[in-house]
């Protein structure tokens, strides 16, 4: 006679075993990021030049207008400078989306968020303007002027006043924001830098692409870098800082054509 085996099958391990969480994405690391990043910028900066070059050939062509042969002279010029802006923030955004991609994170988690309050806005806007007074301050105690004579030539070469105001005023804080705040803080802060070395490193580096300024400026430069990436760090708003950044452009621009005016 069989013998029949009433007990139950054992129930596999796997039925009882909760699924295995799925592996934590992670922007690129410290290293990457430094790496990455050298070479993003030195594209960027190199391929907008280069854009820009094209650009404005272009337009003289169109114009009737001859161009400058003295190549050095015309990247000194506001409206080169102009020009540059609207390839750097294209070539910024898609190589930020390509990373994103690949580290298979969105956008807000890797860059921050666009968005911001007024509450926000209002008291990290009255911070800026705090550390700019100080800063102008501290200008004058030296015996130095407020608007540079490099300024005043590049805003006396701009062209197009309105389209020179969006390029500095709006692009320029977008590339530069993306980059030094979303990108090389969010990849620094993961190694034992922490939050605040990566926010040090990167305004370090942020004030040395700005060697143009005689080294006060270039001071004031890493300081402001300071006050963005706590901002950044504090609110994970890209937006905001775009917004504080593109303010103290937009002061420094109305410097600049109040000086000129009355010169």
């Amino acid at each position: 006679m069989n013998q029949h085996n009433n007990t139950p099958p054992a129930e596999s391990n796997s039925a009882h075993d909760e699924a295995a969480p799925p592996p934590e994405r992670r922007p690129f690391g410290p290293w990457a990021t430094v790496l990455i990043g050298v070479g993003l910028i030195v594209f960027i900066e190199l391929i907008g030049a280069n854009l820009a070059v094209l650009f404005m050939w272009i337009s003289a062509q169109l114009r009737g207008a001859p161009m400058p042969e003295d190549t050095a002279g015309l990247v000194e010029t506001g409206g080169f400078v102009a020009a540059m802006q609207p390839f750097k923030v294209v070539l910024a955004v898609g190589a930020m989306a390509v990373l994103a991609l690949l580290c298979k994170l969105p956008w807000s988690s890797y860059y921050g968020r666009w968005g911001f309050t007024w509450r926000q806005a209002g008291g990290w806007l009255a911070g800026m303007a705090l550390l700019l007074g100080a800063a102008a301050l501290g200008v004058l105690m030296l015996g130095q002027p407020l608007v540079l004579e490099w300024m005043i030539s590049v805003y006396e070469t701009a062209g197009w006043m309105p389209f020179f105001a969006v390029a500095l005023c709006v692009l320029a804080p977008i590339y530069e924001e993306l980059f030094f705040r979303g990108f090389l803080i969010r990849g620094l802060e993961q190694s034992r830098l922490g939050a605040t070395g990566g926010i040090v490193l990167s305004s370090a580096v942020w004030a040395a692409i700005h060697l143009q300024y005689p080294f006060h400026g270039v001071v004031i430069i890493f300081i402001m870098g300071l006050f963005l990436g706590a901002a950044w760090v504090r609110t994970r708003s890209l937006g905001l800082v775009i917004v504080l950044h593109g303010a103290a452009n937009a002061l420094a621009l109305a410097q600049t054509a109040y000086v000129v005016a009355t010169q």
